[in-house]
């Protein structure tokens, strides 16, 4: 069965209550489902619907789900390149909207005003209806490489290491 938040909640990378380490964090009106029951005092095991992330809730969070219908499914909407290419102006007015707001660089974040950086990028992709997966070595992956000479407004550009990368930005156009 599928919940959708009726407000932005805080998701953990661990079942043990005690720990704060932020995974995520929830934007009201996403869908979630459970993966696990939790154990007596410890968080529930979820996924994500949209980007199928995985974290922890904590167990009080569950009064803010509300069930979607039993016949209810869920497909994220297929999108093409001229589709995200029409799309990324409104994506540019949302980062540099979000930039305007007072805010701190926030581990995990993914709602206002506070972002991670592959956060920010979910974020502002997704007011526009495209999902790309949470983290930057997650959206990496699922983009397609290009090379720096021929990158586009718009384009996500990765850092890391050959083998993950640690952040992610978009590319502005100006060179």
């Amino acid at each position: 069965m599928l919940y959708r938040s009726l407000r932005h909640l805080d998701l953990f990378e661990q079942a043990d209550p005690s720990s704060s380490a932020l995974a995520t964090q929830m934007a009201q009106g996403r869908l979630l489902n459970f993966l696990e029951t939790a154990e007596r005092g410890q968080r529930h095991r979820v996924r994500l619907v949209e980007d199928g992330y995985v974290a922890w809730l904590n167990l009080g969070d569950r009064q803010y789900l509300a069930p979607m219908p039993p016949d209810f499914h869920y497909q994220n909407p297929p999108v093409d390149w001229i589709t995200i290419q029409q799309a990324i102006p409104q994506v540019i007015d949302y980062i540099f909207s979000a930039q305007a707001q007072t805010h701190q660089y926030l581990w995990g974040g993914t709602v206002p005003p506070n972002y991670d950086c592959s956060g920010l990028m979910q974020a502002a992709f997704a007011s526009v209806g495209i999902w790309l997966p949470r983290d930057a070595y997650q959206q990496e992956a699922f983009t397609a490489a290009i090379t720096c000479d021929t990158a586009q407004k718009g384009d996500l550009l990765f850092f890391g290491t050959a083998v993950k990368a640690t952040h992610v930005g978009l590319y502005l156009g100006n060179g």
